[in-house]
């Protein structure tokens, strides 16, 4: 699995997930291709059934043509990047978010999470998903990215309102899932930090849909923090990640980049009554181009304590905002994503 920085290839991969099973409530979860350009075209299909944790893993046919994935988010960089510049990410030994758990009607899988890859190539993320209904499940994935392959998958219940999702290391190189602090899972990561050539990334994502849509309004009320030495920092510096869409919201023709959001995002250079470290998918926001400025500038301080805090749907708020500069920096470009 090849990864780059700059203005080509993002690896990334995703949670989400083509079908409800019905009788067990739980999902299939797939990433897309080897990079954000490739296509992927396998012959069989990974589906790991949960319920509360992994109980097996089956392979099914190959994915139709229809069933396509879209993202649309912010990813952190460690710093303001010139255009001629390589960017750097944000090395951490955790990822956290504060996510806005809305639910919502969807036919298909909706998701939103946070996702880190560590230093020796095994990525993972959390957050909440939805599929075929209303009811919002919280879920963690862990994936090795040199074989492709799922390790380990968890779900647990959630409840609207605001919570707190996060992957940090725990001890040595095993790394704690948690949902408002509660550990829901712990898995050997192989390191103890992140991959520097890797960014963090605060998502939404359509997974398995024949064209995109547009969901309601979620906020990522604290975006994206990172975990280093027992602190956890807020990203100064974030671009909007996910396009594949063209100006006016249908989706790009298969094989050819579209640069625009298939739904709307805007963060704090978008409207400034959105925080630094904030924003807001979905609903009547307007499409961006990928690889827009988000935010730039500081974020509230940083909470110095190495234990997780629980995040309540009543007791969720933005944190203060910073001015933002008026320094342009360089965002990833990346192909499109496909499943054929």
């Amino acid at each position: 699995m090849g990864r780059e920085t700059g203005a080509a290839h993002l690896l990334f991969f995703t949670a989400i997930l083509s079908l409800m099973l019905v009788l067990s409530g739980s999902v299939m979860l797939r990433p897309p291709g080897p990079t954000a350009s490739a296509v992927m075209n396998p012959d069989v299909d990974a589906r790991v059934h949960s319920a509360g944790s992994v109980s097996r893993q089956e392979t099914f046919p190959a994915a139709q043509s229809t069933n396509r994935t879209y993202y649309v988010g912010a990813q952190a960089q460690e710093a303001i990047c010139a255009p001629d510049a390589v960017c750097t990410f944000l090395t951490n030994s955790g990822a956290r978010t504060t996510i806005q758990v809305v639910s919502q009607e969807v036919n298909g899988c909706l998701s939103y999470w946070i996702g880190d890859d560590s230093g020796a190539n095994i990525w993972g993320q959390v957050g909440y998903y939805i599929c075929d209904g209303s009811t919002p499940v919280a879920f963690y994935q862990i994936w090795n990215l040199d074989t492709y392959s799922i390790l380990t998958t968890g779900v647990s219940a959630i409840s609207p309102g605001y919570h707190q999702f996060s992957m940090y290391v725990d001890s040595g190189t095993t790394w704690a899932y948690a949902v408002d602090g509660n550990v829901t899972g712990t898995y050997d990561m192989g390191a103890n930090s992140s991959m520097p050539t890797y960014p963090v990334q605060a998502l939404s994502e359509e997974g398995y849909v024949s064209a995109p849509w547009v969901p309601a309004p979620v906020t990522f009320s604290s975006a994206i923090q990172t975990f280093n030495s027992g602190v956890w920092t807020p990203a100064e510096a974030s671009t909007s990640y996910g396009g594949d869409c063209n100006s006016d919201g249908s989706p790009g023709k298969t094989g050819y980049y579209a640069p625009y959001s298939c739904w709307g995002a805007q963060g704090n250079l978008q409207n400034s009554t959105i925080p630094t470290d904030a924003f807001v998918v979905g609903g009547n926001v307007p499409l961006i181009l990928s690889g827009s400025p988000l935010w730039n500038g500081a974020a509230s301080p940083p909470a110095a304590s190495t234990t997780e805090s629980s995040t309540s749907a009543s007791s969720a708020s933005f944190p203060t905002a910073a001015a933002a500069s008026n320094h342009a920096f360089r965002g990833l470009e990346h192909g499109t994503l496909r499943i054929v």
